[in-house]
């Protein structure tokens, strides 16, 4: 018999609010949430004063959502919420439910989930030999693993729980300095080769007293010597200000204090500061924020070793009123199709105070948004940007928090599209600004400069398949749903099919493809595509069989796709398009999705030399790390099922590598082009469905081991996944070091 859940503990419909008192273990929650804006639904448990967990943290549409998922609780909790706040006052809870149920329920659930997974593409027989196999040589985290997949897939809960609270507070135990670790700290920071004097600017403005000594303090506890603090106060009201500011002066000649007598705003503020700086790099601090007592050193030993950089941005967290750390944010290094969506670099940035200052400093235009300007100006100007993987500075969460009322949402978010429209009107970049899937992102929409003929290029086994979810050949379903649904022409179709297929079936899809001209709705000038078809010999080998498509293509740019795909959002080809287009990219993704709405694709990471999908199997509308499923975004790879790339490109990295036949060719193809100077990009806009492994034949180890031979050394990491995230898995859980916690503070304290 099944394991059977316990009763409800509470069950509240309509209210966004359940008191109760549950041990630490396995909670099933349900909510259906309804609003007319896009935002964030939070679902949050409160297990003491001022102590709250996240189990949920997903992004929202307009319209309904319904959300069930699992949750692991670690203490006992006292009440969970439903937090709507990002939402506005059109937000509504129609249905919220909380379930305790035991981990042996839980675990059945995700068996059956599992087993309906397999039998729905049916692949039963192989899905129970692959686990059989696990049990045998003790892969048992890989199979617990596959069996979470079985789970309703808002399931991020029980990640989410690691990876914010228990997993973050080691991490910081781990990394925590000794006395001894300080005294060599300042020991390796007077051998360093290159000790640049960092001037910290802080414009200050009506801030908490307390918060602000704190914020001053911190940088006289830096590790790192040489260093000033230049402190400007913008007319602050309170006379307590002006005499505690007075007074840093006379215990530490390294801060310089000067006052305005009128209200000027940030960038004024921060240009007066930016005066007095005598270093040769400028960092930013907030007057209500921390730097780590290690952030100037770290910055001073990179610098050390890469003295050309223009800017180094860090990692960050967010401080509590209590002193928790919390919200930690492990960057990727410098990914420019990221700072498209948002201003991700953030703090800490360091920057070089002549760059700075050719730039003409901040604009007062771009107040609230004067960091996010001048990155971007930085950027254009093709600056050399370094990222250091460790969290320097501390962001502290409070009513009002960051410098200048920056919790006037709506005027920053509308000065940083403005300074994002103004970079990409100065690059000569045809594109417009619009609001993106949650309020403090944007999408940037390319205009295509031409409209390109677009070679889109299919490999089909052409069989005809049955599941309890599809039945018929997957080839015309996709090639309909391309003539249907797309918006952009012009297109050719390519088909690189089975010898064996029926020329009766294909003569069948070709004719129905055809026919659909005068129903369709979308396409311009009732375009009506070339398809061909070729057949391609046996045995099947995917990267041959693409180079000879790419052969007999006409288009400029060649669009990869599997005949398992089934297009959602119309405009797919012009997002996929206006990526390709630039020179700097060199191939574009799209967002793949499972007929049940989970994700499949969103880019690919490489850990430990192994390629993979984050968040492979959670919900479709799961917004990622830190939103990097909702944005178009930087990846070392995208899938082979839908890939676009320019034909120049495909031909300077000599297109796809034969001795890689099925799998990681698409993965390789990708590295060449990162490898030749070029980015890869991941376009979420682009929405397809992906009936992955109806016809894929599985994956071998062999071909694992030729691709990692091939590139474990020459790309030993995975520059868009930080190296504090475990390599364990692809949901960005934070990396655990228990066995030799000191090891960081070895490694990072010696030059």
């Amino acid at each position: 018999m099944p394991p059977v859940a316990t009763p409800f503990e509470s069950t509240q419909p309509a209210l966004s609010k359940i008191n109760g008192a549950w041990g630490a273990g396995w909670l099933r929650v349900c909510l259906n949430v309804s609003a007319q804006k896009s935002g964030q639904v939070a679902v949050v448990a409160e297990v003491g004063e001022e102590k709250r967990h996240h189990l949920l943290e997903s992004a929202f549409c307009p319209g309904q959502v319904q959300l069930h998922f699992y949750a692991t609780i670690p203490e006992k909790t006292y009440s969970v919420f439903v937090d709507l706040s990002n939402l506005g006052d059109t937000a509504k809870v129609e249905r919220f439910s909380v379930r305790r149920v035991s981990a042996a329920f839980v675990w059945w659930h995700a068996l059956l989930g599992k087993w309906r997974q397999v039998c729905s593409v049916g692949h039963f027989s192989r899905a129970a030999k692959n686990a059989f196999c696990m049990l045998l040589r003790g892969r048992l985290h890989e199979l617990n693993s596959k069996l979470r997949d079985g789970l309703e897939r808002a399931t991020i809960a029980p990640r989410t729980w690691q990876d914010t609270n228990g997993a973050y507070a080691r991490w910081r135990s781990q990394r925590q300095l000794s006395e001894m670790d300080r005294s060599r700290i300042r020991t390796d920071a007077s051998r360093l080769t290159n000790q640049p004097l960092i001037s910290v600017l802080m414009p200050v403005c009506d801030v908490p007293e307390t918060y602000l000594r704190e914020a001053i303090e911190s940088v006289q506890r830096q590790l790192y010597p040489n260093w000033e603090l230049c402190i400007v106060d913008d007319a602050s009201q309170s006379a307590a200000i002006r005499s505690l500011l007075e007074s840093y002066p006379r215990q530490d000649s390294r801060i310089r204090i000067a006052f305005q007598a009128d209200r000027r705003g940030i960038s004024a503020t921060t240009n007066r500061a930016l005066d007095m700086a005598r270093g040769e790099y400028i960092a930013l601090l907030d007057h209500d924020d921390r730097l780590a007592e290690h952030a100037l050193f770290a910055v001073a030993r990179h610098l050390s070793s890469e003295p050309w950089l223009d800017m180094i941005y860090s990692d960050e967290d967010k401080l509590e009123r209590d002193g928790r750390h919390v919200e930690p944010f492990f960057k990727p290094d410098w990914s420019p199709e990221n700072m498209l969506s948002f201003m991700y670099t953030c703090h800490l940035g360091v920057y070089r105070t002549s760059l700075v200052r050719q730039l003409g400093g901040f604009r007062k235009e771009f107040d609230f948004a004067q960091d996010y300007d001048l990155v971007l100006r930085l950027a254009a100007r093709q600056a050399r940007i370094g990222h250091i993987p460790d969290i320097l500075y501390h962001w502290r969460k409070h009513p009002g928090s960051s410098s200048f009322h920056r919790d006037e949402k709506p005027r920053a978010v509308d000065a940083a599209r403005r300074a994002l429209q103004a970079h990409l009107n100065e690059m000569g970049e045809p594109a417009d600004v619009e609001p993106g899937p949650v309020p403090d992102m944007h999408r940037v929409r390319f205009r295509l400069r031409c409209r390109p003929l677009v070679s889109i290029i299919v490999a089909s086994a052409c069989r005809k398949i049955r599941t309890r979810t599809f039945t018929g050949y997957l080839l015309r379903s996709c090639l309909t749903s391309i003539v249907d649904k797309s918006t952009y022409s012009p297109y050719e179709i390519i088909v690189m099919h089975a010898p064996s297929a029926s020329r009766a079936v294909l003569r069948e899809i070709l004719d129905e493809v055809q026919g659909r001209r005068g129903r369709q709705r979308h396409n311009v000038n009732d375009f009506l595509p070339r398809v061909v078809f070729r057949s391609y010999p046996l045995p099947f080998n995917f990267s041959q069989t693409m180079n000879e498509a790419a052969q007999i293509a006409s288009g400029d740019y060649l669009l990869f796709l599997n005949d398992d795909m089934e297009v959602l959002s119309p405009d797919w080809m012009e997002s996929l398009l206006g990526f390709a287009q630039r020179s700097t990219v060199g191939a574009v993704g799209a967002k793949l999705l499972f007929p049940d709405g989970k994700l499949q694709h969103a880019g690919i990471a490489i850990l430990n030399g192994v390629p993979g999908h984050p968040f492979y199997g959670f919900p479709g509308q799961h917004p990622g790390y830190f939103g990097s499923n909702l944005v178009p975004h930087n990846r070392l790879a995208v899938t082979g099922a839908c890939l676009m790339t320019r034909r120049d490109v495909f031909a300077d990295v000599g297109g796809f590598d034969v001795s890689l036949p099925l799998n990681y060719n698409d993965v390789d193809f990708c590295l060449r082009i990162y490898e030749s100077g070029k980015r890869i990009v991941c376009n979420p806009y682009a929405q397809l469905i992906h009936y992955e492994s109806l016809t894929k034949p599985g994956v071998f180890q062999h071909e694992l081991t030729r691709f990692q031979a091939r590139w474990r050394q020459r790309l030993p990491r995975d520059p868009y996944y930080n190296p504090n995230l475990s390599h364990e898995s692809f949901d960005y859980r934070i990396r655990s070091d228990d066995k030799g916690e000191r090891r960081w503070v070895r490694e990072n304290t010696a030059c």
